[in-house]
Formats: C-alpha cells, sequence, structure tokens
C-alpha cells in the first residue's frame, strides 16, 4: 500500500511538472504571437503614415509639385521584381526614368530590408510569391491612386508656370515668388491627401499590406523576421 501511494506521488509529481511546463510553453506562444501581432500593427500604421511624405523630386525645383512617389506610400508601390539582386523590369515598363523610380522604391521601402537577407532558395521563392500577390492585390488603390495624382498635378502645374511667367515678367519679387510657390505646395499637397481620404485609397493599400506582412512573417524564421521588423521600424 505504501510503496503504490508513493508510485501514486511520483506519478502526480512528474505529470504536475509536465502541466507546468506545458502551461509555461502556452503563456510563452501566447506572448510570442501578442507581440508578432503588435509589431505588424505597428508596420502598417507605419506605411499607412507614409502616404503623404511628398518630397519634391528635385529635378523641376521651380515647380515644386512633381512628388518622387506619386503621393503613395513606397511601400504600397513595391513590386515583385524588386527583390532581386538584378535590376528587375517594372510591369510599367523600364525606360530611364521608370528605372530611376524603381531604384528610389528599393532603397526607401521595407523591400530594401528583405535584399539584405540570406534566404534559402526555396525561401526566395516563396517570398517572391508572396510579393507578386501583394502587387496584385494593390494593383486598383495604387492606379487609382497615381491617376489622383496626375490629374492634380497637372491643374497644379498649371498655375506653377503661371506664377513662373509673372515672376521672369517681373510682376513678383524673389520672395513673393518664392512664398507664392510654396504656398501652391501646401495647397497641393493637402487637396491630393484629401482625395486620397475621399477615394479610401489608404484603406485598400493598408489592407494588402497587411496581409502580405502576416504572410511574410510565416516564410521567415524567428531571427529573420526579428531582423526584419528591426530594419523596417523606423
Amino acid at each position: 500500500m505504501k510503496n503504490r501511494i508513493q508510485k501514486a506521488i511520483i506519478v502526480l509529481g512528474v505529470a504536475m511538472t509536465a502541466f507546468t511546463a506545458c502551461k509555461k510553453e502556452n503563456v510563452n506562444d501566447v506572448q510570442q504571437t501578442v507581440n508578432v501581432d503588435a509589431e505588424i500593427a505597428t508596420l502598417n500604421t507605419q506605411a499607412n503614415g507614409d502616404m503623404m511624405l511628398t518630397d519634391a523630386d528635385g529635378t523641376t525645383p521651380e515647380l515644386g509639385i512633381m512628388l518622387t512617389n506619386e503621393g503613395i506610400a513606397e511601400d504600397y508601390l513595391v513590386e515583385a521584381n524588386d527583390l532581386d539582386e538584378v535590376e528587375g523590369v517594372s510591369r510599367r515598363g523600364n525606360d530611364d526614368s521608370l528605372k530611376r523610380i524603381r531604384q528610389h522604391i528599393r532603397s526607401h521601402s521595407f523591400v530594401a530590408c528583405l535584399r539584405k537577407m540570406n534566404f534559402t532558395d526555396s525561401q526566395k521563392a516563396a517570398v517572391k510569391r508572396t510579393l507578386y500577390a501583394y502587387e496584385d492585390c494593390k494593383h486598383d488603390a495604387v492606379k487609382r491612386a497615381r491617376l489622383v495624382y496626375a490629374k492634380l498635378k497637372d491643374a497644379y502645374r498649371d498655375k506653377a508656370e503661371r506664377l513662373i511667367k509673372a515672376y521672369k515678367n517681373g510682376d513678383l519679387t524673389q520672395a513673393q515668388f518664392e512664398k507664392a510657390m510654396k504656398e501652391l505646395r501646401i495647397a497641393f499637397n493637402k487637396e491630393l491627401r484629401a482625395k486620397q481620404i475621399d477615394e479610401k485609397l489608404h484603406e485598400a493599400s493598408r489592407d494588402c499590406h497587411k496581409i502580405m506582412l502576416v504572410r511574410l512573417q510565416k516564410l521567415l524564421t524567428a531571427e529573420q523576421w526579428k531582423a526584419f521588423v528591426a530594419c523596417y521600424k523606423r
């Protein structure tokens, strides 16, 4: 009887130890999931906030309203071919201006972080498939965003050209011209943002971006994901 009780105590002790270990593992798994979800939410919000980081293109300082990213966050402009070591051809073509744009996107988007990673061949193929799916998901939203930008840019370019003409004719001083151009650019950005919101372009691109991040996280190792988040997060 005494032996049976001792054996029962030992079995119960082993079971409790296993239960405690299992419980700790479950807690760790839940915590890891919470952390990953929070990281994805942060990166998703970050990309959406970049939608209007609209630096002037620099090639036409007089106009000052032309934007290298067409008023769209670089993260939303990523294409699957941007992952390649060799400069990939964009679906939009491959002339010199588009090559410059693609280079800008590669260096200013999350794909720059992916290009630093040492993927296995199967991993890289899976990541690229994920980027193709991302590209297709946001295609319509990006297309509409480009149309909104193009129409507004044309209208504001006409306004800018009138200011330039007035300045060259001596109707505006240097200070007046610079002030007017600054106000024009502010008005352009404000109206562009309003039109993007009206078209719900932020929502469509943001949803695709989140789906892509969720899929990407499942493809990367824990160490790779950690490095990706550290590189991508600003």
